[in-house]
């Protein structure tokens, strides 16, 4: 019986992250410079980009970029961060599921809004925007494209959920991929 395999999906989000780093410079600067003229500054290299994950090592605060949910308890007010992590897999047959992928942005509530093309905007909002226009409809893995819609996952919505009530808040955005992975020669029948 040929079936789905699932060995390359650890390194999934760090994949997701380096291919934003190429091909996203919006994502980075509403994410790195917390001013509101976050998207005037300079672009970032992609070591800077790349610098921004938090590996579990140091002082989270430090960074931008989280391969993980939980929130450590050193968010504060001013910071900007993306999470991003699978958030579930929903086998079709054998042979093919839908993986659901969850980005979770949160910002402080003093730097809550950025100026894109001269208009305060929520910086949610752009990275939100910026996310699904660099990723839906987007082959990553050679097994399917993201995409942002109810048709491959009902899971798929964007919502504004995330909140310590005091300092931070944020949105949820989750996308999906089909998943289909066998092994070159298996037979399909």
């Amino acid at each position: 019986m040929t079936v789905n395999k699932y060995t390359s999906l650890p390194s999934v989000p760090y994949k997701i992250i380096s291919y934003l780093a190429q091909n996203n410079e919006k994502i980075f600067k509403a994410l790195y410079y917390q001013e509101s003229d976050a998207l005037d500054k300079p672009d970032l290299t992609l070591e800077q980009k790349l610098d921004m994950i938090y590996v579990d090592e140091g002082k989270e605060i430090d960074k931008h970029i989280f391969l993980k949910p939980l929130i450590g308890e050193e968010m504060i007010d001013s910071a900007t961060q993306l999470r991003l992590y699978k958030y579930g897999i929903s086998p079709n047959d054998s042979m093919v599921s839908v993986i659901n992928y969850r980005f979770d942005i949160i910002t402080g509530s003093k730097i809550s809004l950025i100026y894109d093309d001269g208009i305060p905007c929520s910086r949610l909002d752009v990275i939100e925007s910026e996310l699904l226009d660099t990723l839906n409809g987007v082959d990553l893995f050679g097994t399917g494209k993201f995409q942002f819609n109810k048709d491959l996952s009902t899971a798929d919505k964007q919502i504004l959920t995330l909140s310590n009530s005091k300092n931070f808040f944020g949105s949820i955005l989750i996308m999906s991929v089909r998943w289909m992975d066998i092994e070159q020669g298996e037979n399909c029948g």
